[in-house]
């Protein structure tokens, strides 16, 4: 996450599904792992908020996004002014690695170490939370992607990912559709963890603008009430054409929702 992304449809996206999940009475947390802004026109898709269907969608949401874009305030500390987030605790510390140099195996050796007490302390400030949210940049790290590459901030690696399981998180994982084949796209998904006989894995696509999939990785205690919340939210008409879910394994189809149900 950037600041200068504030706003832009994947925010509408992903605060709709935060929303969606406040029914659970889980306590979440969002890791923005924020990244500094780079100058590039990412961010630029706001003309969503003056569309009819996706003030239908979430009329309070377009209109705080929309107020906090034309008060020039595009920054992540604005989603701490949504009502709604009230209960939401967010780590907001900056991820960054650029002052340190990877040409020498010191600097590499500090790059991974400065990555590691930062991760640390979001641990530590969201170590009350049932479920986190993490927004990296792009989503999951490929696995030969080194965390002493530049581009490594805009990542999330598989032993972030196991160690907040392994601590009892449920997660929701942002990742930026790549352009992989689907069968490939859907292997690497299911091998970013090794806990499958306890962990449900669902994914929720976004497809407008572009494809944007939300990865849940849910503890056995919470199944039930994210899954509720979950097929409740998918079942809503309004968001037909926004959101739909994606089968982790093909051969087992996602639940139809509502709507589609009755037409069988």
């Amino acid at each position: 996450m950037k600041n200068q992304y504030f706003g832009d449809i994947g925010d509408f996206s992903k605060f709709l599904l935060i929303s969606a999940l406040i029914p659970t009475g889980l306590k979440i947390g969002l890791n923005w792992y924020l990244t500094k802004d780079d100058g590039k026109t990412d961010g630029r898709h706001i003309d969503y908020l003056n569309k009819e269907e996706f003030l239908k969608s979430d009329s309070e949401l377009c209109q705080f996004l929309k107020g906090s874009i034309e008060k020039g305030r595009r920054n992540i500390h604005e989603a701490r002014a949504f009502p709604r987030f009230s209960q939401i605790r967010f780590f907001e510390d900056l991820l960054d690695l650029d002052e340190i140099s990877s040409r020498t195996p010191q600097g590499r050796q500090e790059r991974i170490h400065r990555r590691e007490e930062w991760f640390s302390k979001s641990l530590m400030q969201l170590s009350d939370r049932d479920l986190i949210f993490c927004d990296p940049d792009n989503g999951i790290a490929a696995r030969k992607m080194k965390p002493t590459l530049k581009t490594s901030v805009k990542h999330i690696f598989q032993n972030e990912i196991e160690d907040m399981l392994d601590a009892g998180f449920s997660l929701v994982l942002y990742n930026h559709r790549d352009r992989q084949p689907e069968a490939a796209y859907l292997e690497k998904l299911r091998n970013i963890h090794t806990k499958e006989n306890t962990i449900e894995t669902r994914i929720i696509r976004f497809s407008r603008y572009s494809v944007r999939d939300y990865i849940f990785l849910i503890q056995r205690d919470h199944q039930e009430r994210v899954s509720f919340v979950l097929d409740r939210f998918l079942g809503e008409g309004k968001w037909k054409n926004q959101f739909r879910e994606v089968a982790i394994y093909p051969e087992k189809k996602p639940k139809p929702s509502s709507q589609e149900e009755r037409s069988l």
